[in-house]
């Protein structure tokens, strides 16, 4: 038996393509859980049932197949980080993702600082965690 590859699902009502695949065996005890996926220029958040169900925000096959490609991927990644379990950084490697971490941050606030409300929530916040 040959099989399929994983391709877009068009909803027979609304006509808008969509992601469905199946949860694999081995991970069947992730039902319920939340996985967010890349689709379009946005996430979407879709919560685990007996299969991984998300829009694809498009009607247009020819999107679809590349918005699924990429929501896909981020799903296969997903699958194989709960098999395999969190990977051991070496220093250089989280002092990179600090400072990735650190620029998405403060490219942020840069842009719109936020009121000093938010700011003081900021400080108590970091407060109590150290």
């Amino acid at each position: 038996m040959a099989l399929r590859m994983a391709r877009p699902w068009k909803d027979p009502k609304s006509g808008v393509w969509h992601l469905r695949q199946r949860i694999p065996q081995d991970l069947i005890h992730l039902k319920g859980q939340i996985v967010t996926l890349p689709i379009a220029d946005r996430f979407a958040s879709v919560k685990l049932g007996e299969v991984a169900q998300a829009s694809l925000r498009t009607r247009d096959p020819r999107e679809a197949k590349e918005r699924h490609a990429i929501a896909d991927a981020a799903l296969r990644r997903f699958w194989d980080s709960r098999r395999n379990g969190p990977s051991r950084l070496s220093h250089q490697q989280a002092a990179a993702q600090a400072g990735t971490l650190y620029t998405a941050f403060a490219d942020t606030l840069e842009r719109n600082p936020g009121s000093p409300e938010r700011w003081a929530l900021e400080h108590r916040t970091r407060s109590r965690i150290r």
